[in-house]
C-alpha cells in the first residue's frame, strides 16, 4: 500500500513538471561528433528543460555581474558525445570475485574528487551547494528506508546474506557477520539498502538504465565496495549520482534532479561562448562573480601577482573531464559537482552536516577568512620589489 501511494505521490509530482523538466530526445538524436554543435535556438530546451530565459533568472541570483557583452545571447551550444568515456566501465586487472560469485569491478577509478587541489574549490562552493546537496541526500535515504527489504513474489535479494553464511551461522550477531568477513558490521548491513529496494526505485524513480537486465542487481555488483551486498549510504549516493550522469534526456525523482539544474545554470553561465565545455581558465576567471553571501574560504580573494590557488581548478577538471582535452562537458561539471560534495558529506552510516569530514580546518585559520598554507607560501616567497 505504502509502494502504491509513493508511487501516486510521484505521477503527480511527474505530471507538475514534465512540460517543462523533459528534455526533447531529438536535441540528443542530432549529435554527431565532438567537433560539431548542436544549436538550441532561445526558448528551447536548451539545458536540462531551462530556457534561456530561465537560465537568465537564475544567473540573477547566482552571479553578481552580467555575463558580458562578449556572451552568446540567443544561442546555446553543447558539444556532441559520439562515445561514452566512462573510466569505471574499464576492466581492470585487480577486479575480484565476491562471496557470491560475482566479478567485482574494481574501484580504483573513484578519485578523491572533493580533497587534493580540488578541497579548496569546494571551500569556496559549499555556500552555494552544500545544502541543497544535503536535503537531497537525506530525501534519498528517508524515502528509500521505506521501501520493504523483504523478498516479494515480484523480487528476490540475490544477494542475501544467508548464502555465502557458515553452516548454524543465524546472522543475528555482529560476531555473526564477522565469521563470514572481518570488514562486515551487521549494523551497517541492516542499515544499508538491498536489490529488493533497487528493483522498487528503478521502477518508481525512473533512474537511469540501460535497457534489458536486473538494474538493482548490477548496481550492487559494481557499487558494493565492502562486499556485503548491499549498498551503505556512500555506496548508494556514489551510485546514484554516476549512474544517472547522463542527464541531457534524464528526468528521475531523487536524482539531484533540481541541483543538477542550479549547477547547469551556473556551467551556462560560466560557458561565454556557448562552446559546450569549460576550462581551467574558464573557472579561475570567471567563479569570483559566483554570489555566496560570505567572503569565507574565498580562493579569489589572495592579493598577489601569483594564482596560487589555480591548482583548485586544474585539479577539478583533470579529475573530471574525459571527453574534451583540458575541459569538462556540462554533464561531466555536474557529475563532478556533486561527487565532490559527496566525497566530503556522506559516510558509510550518515549525512555529515559539520566540516569534521571536509577538514577546512587544516586550510583555513581565522574563522575561514585566512587560506592557511597560502599565506604561509606569501611569507616565504614575498614579492620582488621593482
Amino acid at each position: 500500500m505504502k509502494q502504491i501511494v509513493s508511487l501516486s505521490l510521484f505521477l503527480i509530482f511527474n505530471l507538475l513538471l514534465v512540460n517543462h523538466c523533459i528534455l526533447s530526445k531529438s536535441t540528443m538524436e542530432n549529435k554527431s561528433n565532438l567537433k560539431s554543435k548542436t544549436k538550441s535556438k532561445a526558448g528551447a530546451n536548451a539545458v536540462l528543460g531551462q530556457s534561456l530565459d530561465a537560465l537568465k533568472r537564475q544567473w540573477k541570483t547566482l552571479f553578481s555581474t552580467e555575463r558580458g557583452n562578449s556572451c552568446t545571447t540567443n544561442e546555446v551550444f553543447t558539444p556532441d558525445v559520439s562515445s561514452d568515456n566512462d573510466p569505471s566501465s574499464q576492466a581492470e586487472a585487480d577486479a575480484k570475485k565476491s562471496g557470491w560469485g560475482v566479478i567485482k569491478p574494481s574501484t580504483r577509478w573513484i578519485k578523491k574528487w572533493g580533497f587534493n587541489g580540488s578541497a579548496y574549490l569546494f571551500d569556496f562552493l559549499e555556500p552555494v551547494f552544500k545544502q541543497d546537496f544535503i536535503k537531497e541526500a537525506q530525501s534519498i535515504i528517508k524515502d528509500i528506508s521505506k521501501i520493504k527489504k523483504d523478498d516479494n513474489e515480484v523480487y528476490q535479494d540475490a544477494f542475501n546474506m544467508k548464502f555465502i553464511a557458515p553452516k548454524g551461522n543465524n546472522l543475528s550477531s555482529d560476531a555473526d557477520f564477522k565469521a563470514i568477513s572481518k570488514s562486515f558490521s551487521k549494523t551497517l548491513h541492516d542499515l544499508s539498502v538491498n536489490t529488493v529496494q533497487l528493483n522498487t526505485i528503478f521502477n518508481e524513480w525512473s533512474w537511469f538504465n540501460s535497457g534489458d537486465g536486473d538494474h538493482a542487481y548490477d548496481m550492487v555488483a559494481k557499487y558494493d565496495i565492502n562486499g556485503d551486498g548491499r549498498l551503505s549510504y556512500r555506496e548508494l549516493i556514489l551510485a546514484n549520482i554516476w549512474n544517472n550522469k547522463k542527464r541531457d534526456d534524464l528526468y528521475c525523482y531523487n536524482c539531484f534532479f533540481l541541483l543538477a539544474k542550479k549547477i547547469a545554470a551556473m556551467f551556462a553561465y560560466l560557458d561565454c561562448q556557448g562552446k559546450g565545455y569549460l576550462t581551467s581558465e574558464d573557472l579561475w576567471r570567471k567563479l569570483p562573480s559566483l554570489v555566496r553571501g560570505t567572503n569565507q574560504c574565498n580562493i579569489f580573494s589572495i592579493s598577489t601577482n601569483n594564482s596560487i590557488r589555480t591548482d583548485a581548478t586544474n585539479d577539478f577538471i583533470l579529475k573530471n573531464g574525459y571527453t574534451v582535452d583540458a575541459g569538462v562537458t556540462r554533464n561531466e561539471f555536474i557529475t563532478g559537482i556533486l561527487l565532490g560534495f559527496w566525497d566530503r558529506i556522506v559516510q558509510d552510516d550518515k549525512i555529515v552536516l559539520d566540516d569534521s569530514m571536509s577538514m577546512k580546518t587544516l586550510r583555513w585559520a581565522n574563522g575561514g577568512l585566512a587560506d592557511i598554507r597560502a599565506n604561509q607560501y606569501l611569507l616565504d616567497n614575498p614579492p620582488v620589489k621593482k
